[in-house]
Order: C-alpha cells, then structure tokens, then sequence
C-alpha cells in the first residue's frame, strides 16, 4: 500500500475532499452537501480537519471536527476511508486522530470525543436499567470501530434517549482526555451536545455507524 500523508484542511483543499466523499458515501452527501459540511462555522462552533492521501489532490479519507469553544471541547463530526472499494470508520485513521490530539492539546481542549450509534452494542434497541451499570456491563464484540477506540485512550460515558416505543438507546462519547487540561472532567462534565450544529443528514451518516 502506497504511504499516505496527513494534511490539515484548507480552503484550497476543501473541493477535493469534497469530491472524493461524495464518491465514497454517496448515500451521504453530494458534493456541494460534503462542501458546505466542511466549511460549517458559527461564533460558537468552529470547523476544522484533516485529511489522508498520499497528496492533498488525492484523498483517502478524511476527519472532521468541530471545535466547541464553550465547552473547550474537539468534537468528530463525520469520518471516513476508502479502500479498495471498501468503507471504513475510526479504525483506518490513526495518523488523523493524532494530529486532532495535537491540536486539541493546543487550543487547551479538555476533551477529544467521538459519538457512534448503538449497532452491534448490548444494549441495542432494548429498556435500558441504571446508566452506571450498563456503561459497566457494555459488551460490542462486532464494533471494531469501538475497540479501536479503547485501545487508543478513549473510554465510554453517556445519557439514555428514547429510542422508539417501549426502549431506549445510550449515545456513546469516548472522550479521549488523558493528558489534556483538567483531566479528571469527563465529557458529561464538559456539556452535552447543546450548541452541536448537526443536519439532519450528518446526524445520519455519524450515528448510523456500520
């Protein structure tokens, strides 16, 4: 496989990246969605990422992040690597998770955190008991997504949410906050999601995770 170089997103690459996740995850985006998904700012929020190619013309995957300046908090937004035909999340993006620590470390963040749907997790589609418990007992032994997390410093926390008649679901952030500012605050300590600006359709495409 040829090396592949991480870039920070710039608005001279944004339509390249653009271009290419449009291709990847049609049922995603189009490009003009991709574009204005990684130009996205507000006064609360600002938008930053990375790429993955072997040059800035040619991407292979991306990570995209928004910066919660209210809650010090990097937040993944959307991610994704092509491979040979192929769709992958977290687990192919070890050099961009990097350079989003770099950066979280910084901008003085106390948190890098991701959020996955609950697919393949035990307590999928069912009532949820007392949430310290289920967070405890959490078993996803098809999420390699989720593993791959683990092993790289993050850990689970989240809040219940109604998940259709009669169950419930549990939003996972795994903040990544080893060696980060004030430590010991946890990504239910440094805010929810409020202020998160999310379309409809890139809620979809992050917590309808594979």
């Amino acid at each position: 496989m040829e090396k592949l170089h991480a870039f920070r997103l710039t608005p001279q690459n944004l339509p390249a990246l653009a271009a290419f996740m449009a291709r990847a995850r049609p049922q995603w985006w189009d490009e003009a969605g991709a574009a204005g998904q990684l130009s996205g700012t507000e006064l609360t929020i600002g938008t930053v990422g990375w790429l993955l190619g072997r040059d800035e013309a040619h991407p292979a995957g991306w990570l995209l992040c928004r910066e919660l300046f209210l809650y010090r908090c990097l937040e993944v937004e959307c991610c994704g690597f092509f491979e040979q035909g192929r769709f992958f999340l977290e687990h192919r993006l070890g050099a961009l998770f990097d350079e989003a620590e770099r950066y979280a470390r910084a901008k003085g963040c106390t948190a890098l955190r991701t959020a996955m749907g609950s697919e393949g997790f035990s307590i999928h589609g069912r009532p949820l008991g007392e949430i310290g418990r289920e967070l405890q007992a959490l078993a996803a032994p098809g999420r390699k997504d989720f593993h791959w997390l683990l092993a790289q410093g993050f850990r689970p926390a989240g809040t219940p949410c109604k998940g259709g008649i009669g169950s419930a679901m549990i939003t996972y952030c795994c903040s990544r906050t080893s060696g980060l500012r004030r430590r010991r605050r946890s990504c239910r300590q440094t805010g929810k999601k409020s202020g998160t600006r999310r379309s409809r359709r890139s809620r979809r495409s992050w917590s309808g995770h594979e």
